[in-house]
C-alpha cells in the first residue's frame, strides 16, 4: 500500500471533525450522540474504499491522563478474510457525515459510575484508502479531540 504524502493524492486535503452535540453527560446514562464530518477540500473528488457493513473509523476515549480507555475494543479485528469492499464518493469541495450513538460500557462506564472520571475525550480515527492507478493509497486521518464533562445530575 502506497504512503499518500508521495502520490499527491487527494487525501491530503481530506478534513476530519468531530463534534458533541450535548458534551456534558449525566453520570448513568448509557450513551451519547457523535457528529462526524469528512470534508473534501481538494480540486477533485475522492473515492474512498471501506468494508461494506462495518463502521469505516475507530473511536478513542482517553481519559484525563492521556490512557485510550477503550484501545482493547478497537484491537479486536474480524477474522473474516472475505469482506467486501464499498466504495464511497465525497464530490470535491464537499462533505460526508455520520451521526453515531456511542454506548458508554466496560472501563469507560466502571470509571463514571465510580466517580473516578469526571470528564473524557473523544477522538475519531479514520483509515482513508483510495485505489489510484492499481494501487491502494492510504493516509490515517485523526479527528480532533472534543471534550465530555461528567455531571451528577
Amino acid at each position: 500500500m502506497a504512503d499518500s504524502s508521495k502520490t499527491n493524492s487527494p487525501i491530503e486535503k481530506l478534513e476530519l471533525v468531530l463534534e458533541i452535540p450535548k458534551p456534558v453527560i449525566n453520570r448513568f446514562e448509557k450513551s451519547f450522540d457523535l457528529l462526524i464530518t469528512l470534508h473534501n477540500y481538494s480540486e477533485s473528488d475522492l473515492n474512498l474504499v471501506t468494508i461494506e457493513n462495518k463502521q469505516p473509523f475507530s473511536i478513542s476515549i482517553w481519559n484525563d491522563k492521556g490512557v485510550n480507555l477503550n484501545s482493547q475494543e478497537n484491537k479486536k479485528g474480524s477474522k473474516d478474510r472475505t469482506q467486501k469492499e464499498k466504495r464511497t464518493t465525497i464530490a470535491k469541495k464537499s462533505s460526508l457525515k455520520y451521526k453515531v450513538n456511542f454506548e458508554i460500557k466496560d472501563v469507560l462506564k466502571e470509571d463514571i459510575v465510580n466517580r473516578e472520571l469526571n470528564e473524557f475525550k473523544v477522538e475519531i480515527i479514520f483509515p482513508a484508502i483510495q485505489f489510484i492507478n492499481g494501487n491502494y493509497v492510504s493516509s490515517l486521518k485523526h479527528s480532533n479531540r472534543a471534550k465530555v464533562s461528567v455531571v451528577d445530575k
